[in-house]
């Protein structure tokens, strides 16, 4: 899978089969990323979206740029995500309230984990779970 440029457009395959969209620093990061997650670490386009809106579901208005589920099915069957990812463009430093306001989505979500990213930097965060003695 390689990111595919057409004048001031660039392909968004989550989208579609044939969707083009206005190019922007934050499009284009966006896109690469989801390369790597096919290319890279092995996860199928069935299994991923783009912008999905869950303020369909919630009261809190959440919109997610890249959502990444255990398989195809549990995308379809609307489970909990694995993976919530929060892309920025490289002329944006990505500041340590875009990770707790990721972490936060990430756990109202449900995602076990949290990635922020533009092309100069990642951060990979997993939920961490408190055990509680009885």
């Amino acid at each position: 899978m390689r990111v595919e440029i057409n004048g001031s457009k660039i392909k968004t395959p989550l989208k579609g089969r044939d969707v083009w969209v206005p190019i922007t620093p934050e499009e284009e990061i966006r896109q690469k990323y989801i390369c790597r997650l096919v290319n890279v670490y092995g996860f199928a386009i069935e299994q991923m979206c783009q912008d999905y809106d869950y303020s369909k579901i919630t009261d809190k208005k959440i919109k997610s740029d890249i959502l990444v589920w255990k398989n195809e099915i549990s995308r379809k069957n609307n489970e909990k995500p694995l993976i919530f990812i929060e892309c920025k463009s490289d002329s944006i430093i990505i500041r340590p309230e875009d990770y707790f306001k990721g972490i936060e989505i990430s756990k109202q979500i449900g995602a076990e984990f949290f990635v922020a990213t533009n092309s100069k930097q990642t951060k990979i965060y997993s939920k961490v779970f408190k055990i509680s003695e009885k």
